[in-house]
């Protein structure tokens, strides 16, 4: 779609430093169950119950915080620009890795808590305890990875957890039916690693090949 994406090098990784934008199609909230039911791939805007791709490109939702794909629409090859991909699990455990083996991105002198180096410097909901991602916000993004707060879409179709959440989907299936991601939350300090059903709606973070 000729958009020029703003990148960030993290070790030997050169990520997005912004949710991926493309979006060929929008699904209403209905339409994204469908999809996903279907095995389809399902496109959506934060908030956006409705199927028209210009209005949908004209909502601060989508400028501030791109688009949130179902898995079938992460796994096609050409949902990254050329030169990029989807990363899978193990690169995404790569990054992660990195952050911990390196002290300057730890919170309180504890290698797991690097969530905070990842996140945003606004946005998020706020919180009292140190190295949680909400917690003085402006000390975050030392890398200038800026995950940011923009919730998920849940396999109802509905929207949830703006300000809150922030989650990425990888490439890589841990069982039939069940795809890695990861998260981190305004109420956490680590980046979270879990598993969850293709339906579901989370940003994209392109890394290059």
């Amino acid at each position: 779609d000729s958009y020029a994406y703003q990148t960030v090098q993290i070790g030997t990784q050169c990520w997005f430093a912004e949710n991926l934008r493309y979006l060929p199609a929008v699904h209403s909230n209905s339409e994204f169950v469908s999809q996903g039911t279907s095995l389809l791939p399902g496109y959506g805007v934060y908030n956006y119950d409705g199927s028209d791709v210009p209005t949908a490109k004209a909502l601060e939702s989508y400028s501030a915080y791109g688009v949130l794909y179902n898995w079938y629409a992460v796994d096609q090859a050409s949902i990254c620009p050329t030169g990029w991909h989807v990363p899978s699990d193990a690169e995404f455990t790569a990054l992660t890795s990195y952050l911990s083996a390196n002290s300057q991105y730890w919170c309180g002198g504890v290698s797991i808590q690097t969530a905070k180096a990842l996140s945003s410097i606004s946005g998020w909901s706020p919180s009292a305890i140190v190295c949680q991602v909400g917690n003085d916000q402006s000390s975050n993004n030392i890398t200038e990875f800026t995950a940011l707060p923009v919730g998920y879409r849940d396999s109802n179709g509905s929207f949830s957890l703006l300000g809150t959440d922030s989650a990425f989907w990888s490439l890589s299936e841990y069982i039939p039916g069940s795809f890695w991601y990861r998260y981190l939350y305004a109420g956490g300090s680590e980046v979270y690693r879990d598993y969850v059903s293709p339906e579901v709606g989370f940003s994209i973070r392109c890394l290059e090949d």
